[in-house]
This record gives structure tokens, C-alpha cells and sequence, in this order.
């Protein structure tokens, strides 16, 4: 009777281990993290009567008889699967999705786990596990964006605010169209506008030339050398021919009116006016006359055509010298056939002679005749009693071909001496080595004629107006090559920093400078090249070397890299500071801030023959700045949390800064964890040592900030678990009531 009674007992105190798991599940149903039990039975102690028998010849087998002594509690299983996420908008509040725990460490440094990132920052800037207090550890992340060093407590003590951070690299990204015209076009406009240098301003035509922020001589007038200077002023009319002009201007004295005027005043010849330079918003704007898009224009203070006096072939013209008696008397000399190599700029100079002043001015009309027509190219004036020696010019020299016949016609109400007027006509062309403008003819000697193009508009020219408009000579007095007159340009502006965090506005614009073509056995490749000037406001700071040359990509668009910088689409090398300004010699440009002094600025482009940073295609331009690497110092605003456990920092500057990495400790057995209560569960024997991994990596859950874990319970299964102990504790109490009733039976033996 015992035995039953003992199993009986032992099926009853079990399946209250039933209730008391299901129970402590049911009650933990809302507890963030919680993972649910169950318990496990096994048979207890089995009483063996008979071993039981093999088989014999004679007699068959006999199986053992045993008898059961009940039931018995053979595990409590904890289920580590994943509970749901339930979100909670607050930062801190993290999950693991998927595998994995979250560590921290207690006053003892003992360390525990738990699936609750139930987190927040104490008075001390700890992140710290808001039910137990115990310290959230993770890795700090370094300058790099990498965690480093060992595992430690997070703390935001350090992190509360950043230092300022001077710009050190900026990056382009987009496209440069192929498409975009070099040089010529039937408008203009200046790279940069030209702006005050006290105020940033935008110039105005009454604004002195002396207070641009492109002026850069001396700031009190000079007087020795003379304080005129020769401007030089030149590039192609509509039709694509020719033409350049000179002019005195005295920078420290004119204003910006005074040289529109002039510049003007280059661009007229004879009764035709092929272009007009006026300010707009700062800029000047060049038109050429009519719809022809060969115009161009350049400036500077180096002479483009070389020796001004018989700087090319000489045209024989008879009547060098004239007596003027009557009033009114007009005289023709010439025609003068312009020979095969005389096709270039016409340059008729005329000199007064010693002790032959004219009694009165001399008008000179110079005439060109091409083909059946002749056209007023230019009118000379040589004033009265002008001194010996002197000499007088076209105010523009217009491009004469093969074959065309000069023409002058002097006319004078006074008289000049016999032999008293002399001049020479010269055309400048590639007999000089200097000579931008000269118009090579093609084919052999007498063969070929020159194509009325300059030879700076020809693919692979060896002349470089290029390396003229950056020469330190052109630029002697204002920076010119900044005020360079392009048909279209690319504006891209971007917020820099100095060292103390100051915000300065960086503006880039590129412009295309023309195509070179590189022949290797029978293939012929492409380049287009553009070059770029940066600028700042001139309050802010001034650029030492605002200018990069040769951003060059190939015909199938890509940045050829950073190889060809500093070099012109013509080939010169622009490296040297003492014969060019900017110092173009790579993509490194120097600024020296008005608040903090010098940095430099390194400027990607892309990587070579890659299409990453700045391309060259034929669709629309884009091109623009679109990173940079320095901030303004700013206060911790908020924190972030990503999926892979980086802890985010965002300031008031608007700098974003990861601070630490949280990793996620994953066990070869998490079932085999001890719970310690409070959501934490502690390292055992049977679940293998911590191994701690990046979230999503390695196997471990990811991060999910906003949410917690809910509990992992099924209140379906937990409520049948309570029907089937119910039972069970039924039954099994009717053992133990059967035992009793047989045990009194038999004690009732007795009495009887």
C-alpha cells in the first residue's frame, strides 16, 4: 500500500511544480524580457520484482516486473526564444532582435546580462540599467569612426561638447558638361564679381579700382614706376577673327566705370562696335554683336603680341612721307597687298620725325579691302605739334588675311615738312614666338592660307592664353585672371570653417578651358579641361592660391585624377609662384583667414579614371561641393542609437559624432544562464563564456531603439499547462484517497 501512497504523494508535489512555474509565468505576462519555464518529468525509483528471463529451448523468455514509485522533476527549462517589441519612443529603450544580451557591470565590477536595455544617464552622465543601477558597458569609437580599446562603462562627460573644427578637405561630386562652350561665345562674364575689399560688396560702376578686392598693389600711389599702367586688352569677334587693343589705366586713381569705358573703347573699329562690356550684380557682362558665338575677350598688363614694332612682316607701301600745304588736301596711299605670310593683326605705326611737328592734326583713315569690299578699320590721330619720335597706332587692331589691299588716307588742314611723317605697317603673326593671336596658315610655303582662327582656339596649339591669363606679369597690378570673361561657368557655394569654428562661405567656379587630343597608334582620345577659382568673402579672409588648372576627363567622361592638375589644356606646367599667381600646382589650396590666419584646404575630385566624384559627360552640369570635413564647436543636443549599436551624439552645430559601440554578448548556451531576478541573467557552468560581437554581426541580434522586449509567455499554453496540473493534482489525490480507504479496509480486519 506504500507504494502507491508514495506515488501518489510525489505525482501530487510535482504537478504544484506545474503551477507554481505556470503561475510565476502568468505573473511576469507584462514583464519586459522575461522568458517563460516549463518543467520537465521523469519516472522515479522503479521497485524490480522479476529481472525476467531469456529464452530456452524448453521455455520462452519472461520480461521483468517492475514497479513505479511515482514521479519526478527532471528539468525547468527556460525558453529563449524572442519576445515582442513594443515600442516606447524613448531613445534609451533598447532591444536586441534576435540573439544576444546586453552587459553590465555592478559596484564590484561583477558583470551580469540582460535582454532589457532599460537604459538612462545618471547625475554623472552613466549610462546606467534604470532598475538596478549597474553600469552599461560598450567601446568607445575613436577620430576614425572605429570602436577602440577595451570594454568600459559609458559616459557622456567627455562627449557633453566638441571643439571646433577647421575644414581641411572638401569634396565635388557631379558632372561637368562636355558640352559646355571653352572661351568663346556671344556673351561673357566675368569668373568672380568683382566686390569691395572692406565690405564684400558688390562693385558698382564708381567704385575706385584701388578697392576691389582683386587690386594688389601697393596701397599708397605709387610714383615711381609711373602709376599708368598698360592694360592690354584682346580676343576674337564675332565672326572669330582677331583683334587686340591697349589702353593706359591708372589703377589707383580710375574707377570700375573707367575701365568699362576703355574696354569699350578697344572693342570699336572704324564704324563697327562688335562688342560692349557693362556691371551687372557685381559681374562684368561682355556681348558680342549679333548672334555669332566666336566672341571672346581677355585682359591683362604682359603684352600678348610680343615686340610692338616690327614684330612681323613689313608691307610695302609707297608715299612713307608727305608735304601738306593745302587745306582740306586729302592723300591716298596705297593699296598694299597683304602677302600669304602676312595674314595676322594689322599694326600700321607712324612716328613723327625730328623737326616735323605738324602745324595742325593729321586724321588717318585706315581702309581694308577684301575681295569687293572695303570697310573703315581704324582712324589714327596725330595731334599738332607733336613732338619727334612719337608714335601713333590704331586704339584696335583688326585681322587682315592673304590677299586683302590697306589703304590710308591722310588728311590734315595744316602742314607737316617733306620727310617729316614716316610709318611702318607691321602683321603679327607666328613669326613671333609670343604672339597669342597669331593665325598660322597651313599646308607648304605658297600652298595653304590661313583659316582666320587663332591659333589659341586650335586643339594642341603650343600657344597657351592659358598660362598668359595666370602669369604673374599679366597680373601685376590686379589679379585680372579673376575677372576672366567666360561663356558659361559652374557656381557651386559651401560652409567652411576656421580653426575657432568661424562659418565662411567657399565659392567655387568652374569653367572649361578647352579640348586636347592624345594620338597613340591608331586611336585618338580626348580630353576636355576645365580649370576652377575659388573665392571667400574678402571680410572673411584672403585665398594665397584660389586657382586649380587642369580637372581634365577623358571621352568616356571619367576624372583622369589628379595627375594633370596644375598643368593648362595646352601642356604648360603652372607650378611656379613667382611667374604665376594662384600657385596652381595641385589640388591644395591655401587661404589665410581674417580671424585665425593660415590653413589649407585639400580638394577631392573623385579617383582617377572613375566616374565617383567629378565626371565629365554630355548631360547637364552639376558639379558642386557637397561635403567638407570642419564644424563650429556645439553643446550634445540629443543622442541617437543605431541598429548596429553606435551610440550617436548630435550637436547644436548640427555635427553628428558616434561615441560608443554597444556590443552584443551571445552564449553557445543562453538557456543555461542562472537568473539573478531584475532581468538578469549571470554566466554558469553549462552556458559557455560570454563571446561579445557587433550587433547584427557574428550571429548577434540587432539594436532597436524606441522599443523594449516584451515578455515571451503564451497565456494559450500557460492556461492549458494549468488545466493539465489540475488534473494531474486530481487524479493523482485519488490515489492517495483509493490507498487510504484500502489501508482502512484492512485495518478493519482487525476489529472484525
Amino acid at each position: 500500500m506504500q507504494r502507491s501512497l508514495y506515488s501518489g504523494v510525489t505525482g501530487l508535489t510535482n504537478h504544484q511544480l506545474i503551477l507554481d512555474t505556470t503561475a510565476n509565468n502568468l505573473a511576469n505576462i507584462s514583464t519586459n524580457g522575461f522568458k517563460g519555464s516549463r518543467i520537465s518529468f521523469s519516472t522515479a525509483l522503479l521497485q524490480t520484482q522479476n529481472a525476467g528471463s531469456s529464452p530456452t529451448g524448453a521455455a520462452g523468455g519472461i520480461n521483468p516486473r517492475q514497479v513505479g514509485l511515482g514521479v519526478r522533476n527532471s528539468s525547468v527549462d527556460v525558453d529563449m526564444r524572442q519576445g515582442a517589441l513594443l515600442t516606447t519612443g524613448r531613445t534609451m529603450d533598447l532591444a536586441v532582435q534576435g540573439s544576444g544580451f546586453f552587459r553590465v557591470v555592478g559596484t564590484d565590477g561583477t558583470a551580469a546580462y540582460t535582454r532589457v536595455g532599460n537604459f538612462g544617464f545618471d547625475s554623472l552622465d552613466n549610462l546606467t540599467d534604470l532598475g538596478t543601477g549597474m553600469l552599461v558597458q560598450g567601446r568607445r569609437i575613436d577620430a576614425a569612426g572605429q570602436p577602440s580599446g577595451d570594454r568600459t562603462s559609458i559616459n557622456l562627460a567627455n562627449n557633453k561638447s566638441i571643439d571646433a573644427k577647421a575644414t581641411d578637405t572638401v569634396t565635388f561630386q557631379g558632372n561637368l558638361s562636355s558640352t559646355t562652350k571653352a572661351l568663346t561665345g556671344t556673351g561673357l562674364s566675368s569668373v568672380l564679381p568683382l566686390a569691395v575689399a572692406s565690405t564684400g560688396l558688390s562693385a558698382v560702376e564708381a567704385t575706385p579700382l584701388k578697392d576691389l578686392a582683386t587690386f594688389t598693389g601697393p596701397a599708397i600711389e605709387p610714383i615711381v614706376p609711373a602709376n599708368t599702367k598698360t592694360l592690354h586688352i584682346f580676343g576674337t569677334k564675332p565672326d572669330g577673327t582677331a583683334w587686340a587693343s591697349s589702353v593706359s589705366i591708372n589703377p589707383w586713381q580710375e574707377t570700375v566705370q573707367n575701365l568699362m569705358t576703355k574696354m569699350n573703347s578697344a572693342m570699336v573699329q572704324g564704324s563697327e562696335t562688335f562688342g560692349t562690356v557693362k556691371i551687372e550684380n557685381g559681374s562684368l557682362v561682355a556681348t558680342g554683336s549679333g548672334d555669332q558665338g566666336g566672341f571672346s575677350l581677355f585682359v591683362g598688363e604682359n603684352d600678348p603680341l610680343g615686340p610692338s614694332t616690327n614684330g612681323g612682316v613689313a608691307l610695302a607701301m609707297t608715299g612713307t612721307t608727305g608735304a601738306y600745304a593745302v587745306p582740306g588736301t586729302t592723300v591716298t596711299v596705297g593699296p598694299a597687298t597683304v602677302p600669304l605670310t602676312g595674314a595676322g593683326l594689322l599694326d600700321p605705326v607712324f612716328t613723327i620725325q625730328a623737326g616735323a611737328s605738324p602745324t595742325a592734326s593729321v586724321n588717318v583713315k585706315v581702309k581694308v579691302t577684301s575681295g569687293t569690299t572695303t570697310k573703315e578699320v581704324g582712324n589714327i590721330v596725330i595731334p599738332a605739334a607733336a613732338a619727334a619720335g612719337n608714335q601713333y597706332r590704331l586704339g584696335s587692331l583688326p585681322h587682315v588675311k592673304a590677299g586683302d589691299q590697306i589703304t590710308f588716307e591722310i588728311a590734315s588742314s595744316g602742314t607737316i615738312p617733306a620727310t617729316g611723317l614716316a610709318y611702318t605697317v607691321d602683321s603679327f603673326l607666328d613669326s613671333s614666338g609670343t604672339n597669342l593671336l597669331r593665325d598660322s596658315y597651313t599646308g607648304t610655303t605658297g600652298a595653304g592660307v590661313a583659316d582666320g582662327m587663332p591659333d589659341l582656339f586650335q586643339e594642341n596649339s603650343t600657344v597657351d592664353v592659358n598660362a598668359y591669363v595666370y602669369g604673374a606679369t599679366t597680373n601685376a597690378t590686379m589679379d585680372w585672371y579673376k575677372m576672366r570673361m567666360v561663356p558659361d561657368k559652374v557656381t557651386s557655394s559651401l560652409q567652411v570653417y576656421d580653426s575657432v569654428g568661424g562659418s565662411h562661405t567657399l565659392e567655387a567656379r568652374f569653367f572649361r578651358t578647352g579640348t586636347r587630343s592624345v594620338v597613340s597608334g591608331s586611336t585618338t582620345v580626348r580630353y576636355n579641361s576645365w580649370d576652377m577659382v575659388l573665392n571667400v568673402p574678402p571680410k572673411d579672409g584672403t585665398f594665397t592660391d584660389p586657382l586649380v588648372v587642369g580637372i581634365e576627363f577623358d571621352d568616356k567622361g571619367r576624372y583622369v585624377g589628379n595627375g594633370r592638375l596644375g598643368s593648362t589644356v595646352h601642356g604648360n606646367t603652372l607650378s611656379d609662384p613667382n611667374q604665376f599667381k594662384g600657385t596652381p600646382s595641385d589640388n591644395t589650396i591655401a587661404v589665410k583667414w581674417a580671424a585665425t590666419g593660415d590653413a589649407t584646404i585639400k580638394l577631392n575630385f573623385g579617383d582617377s579614371a572613375s566616374t565617383n566624384g567629378l565626371t565629365g559627360f554630355g548631360s547637364a552640369s552639376t558639379a558642386a561641393g557637397i561635403d567638407q570635413n570642419g564644424y563650429a564647436s556645439g553643446a550634445l543636443d540629443s543622442l541617437s542609437v543605431t541598429n548596429a549599436g553606435q551610440v550617436v551624439g548630435l550637436y547644436t552645430n548640427g555635427k553628428s559624432l558616434k561615441l560608443y559601440e554597444l556590443e552584443i554578448d551571445t552564449f553557445r548556451n543562453p538557456g543555461g544562464l542562472t537568473s539573478l531576478g531584475q532581468n538578469l541573467w549571470q554566466v554558469s557552468a553549462n552556458s559557455g563564456d560570454p563571446l561579445a560581437r557587433t550587433a547584427g554581426q557574428g550571429g548577434a541580434g540587432t539594436i532597436t531603439s524606441g522599443a523594449l522586449e516584451g515578455s515571451n509567455v503564451d497565456i494559450a499554453s500557460e492556461f492549458t499547462r494549468l488545466i493539465t496540473a489540475q488534473r494531474g493534482f486530481q487524479v493523482n489525490s485519488r490515489v492517495i484517497q483509493t490507498t487510504d480507504s484500502i489501508l482502512q479496509e484492512l485495518a478493519g480486519l482487525i476489529r472484525g
